[in-house]
């Protein structure tokens, strides 16, 4: 059974987590581990991990980069196997959360980082609602998750 650990930090990360909880996950021993971007604690997130779990960490561009990087530093200290997942802004929300974006692809080209565009909404129709345009994203988050623990 795989050791999974999957952090969803902010809103994007937490409604990702609340879609997992809705689905049938077998031979996975998982933890869902929501976090809001003000509580990053290192003891909180040593004890709530799974121990030697692969970490996945879920997150949109919100606030703060450092606490993006205050996680993944934490991450480190504990020698965990980690994989990120962000959520790229769409192209016509405001020029300072796109270049936020920009700056924390930048801050982790060393690490392992997948990019989800939001944008795919807008080519999958008009008769889409927005409720099903976001599941379709939270589907494209969780076959990475799948294909990444079928490489392992």
């Amino acid at each position: 059974m795989k050791k999974v650990t999957i952090i969803g930090l902010g809103g994007a990360g937490i409604n990702f987590l609340n879609y997992l909880r809705k689905k049938e996950l077998k031979n996975l021993d998982l933890k869902l581990l929501p976090i809001e971007d003000e509580n990053i604690d290192k003891n909180l997130i040593e004890k709530e991990i799974i121990k030697d779990s692969k970490v996945f960490v879920v997150f949109g561009v919100g606030s703060n980069i450092e606490k993006y990087l205050l996680l993944s530093d934490i991450l480190n200290q504990l020698n965990l196997i980690s994989s990120y997942i962000v959520l790229k802004p769409f192209s016509f929300e405001a020029k300072t959360k796109l270049q936020q974006f920009e700056n924390i692809v930048e801050k982790f080209k060393d690490k392992s980082l997948k990019i989800i565009e939001n944008d795919i909404i807008q080519s999958l129709g008009d008769n889409l609602s927005i409720k099903d345009g976001f599941e379709n994203i939270d589907n494209e988050i969780f076959e990475f998750i799948k294909l990444e623990l079928s490489k392992s």
